[in-house]
């Protein structure tokens, strides 16, 4: 994956998220995040590197993640950065443990 690879997140209210969870996934209610990946990514080689291109969108809504984080007896913040997994993978990086450190990405061993 090219290091100028790009992802958009968005912070959206309750309602902004419950119409896009029934849109997308015909699930009733907000949920916490949403992912759309894109498909433009294509590995690259030695001769010619992957090409900068667009991951795809996460779409995340503080008031259900602040609801999450109460139950989970950690901060909102924390809650919001582990909702982020989901990146994760394209990526090929793992997100830090909640408290261990300030929600940094490091390289997949």
């Amino acid at each position: 994956m090219s290091p100028d690879a790009e992802v958009a997140v968005l912070l959206v209210d309750e309602g902004a998220m419950e119409a896009l969870h029934v849109q997308w996934m015909d699930e009733p209610g907000p949920t916490d995040v949403l992912s759309f990946p894109m498909d433009e990514l294509r590995p690259g080689s030695e001769d010619a590197p992957t090409p900068p291109g667009l991951l795809g969108d996460i779409v995340l809504c503080p008031q259900v993640a602040e609801v999450q984080a109460e139950a989970a007896k950690h901060s909102t913040l924390d809650e919001l950065l582990l909702t982020t997994h989901g990146l994760a993978a394209p990526a090929r990086v793992r997100p830090r443990r909640a408290g261990r450190g300030t929600g940094d990405v490091r390289p997949a061993a």
